[in-house]
């Protein structure tokens, strides 16, 4: 992952931190495994590739 600053490196982090916890607190439990799963299979995802790309 590309960080301009050591700031948006932070924020991913807790972004990430953040998105587990809530998850979490919801009765589901986040593994390692499973967000690199999702990484895998959503990388071709238009969505999520045109968000990337634009920023929408």
């Amino acid at each position: 992952m590309y960080a301009e600053t050591p700031q948006e490196a932070e924020a991913a982090e807790k972004a990430l931190y953040d998105f587990v916890k809530g998850k979490y607190e919801r009765g589901v439990l986040v593994r390692a495994e499973k967000i690199t799963e999702a990484l895998r299979r959503y990388a071709d995802n238009f969505f999520l590739t045109n968000f990337l790309k634009n920023g929408r």
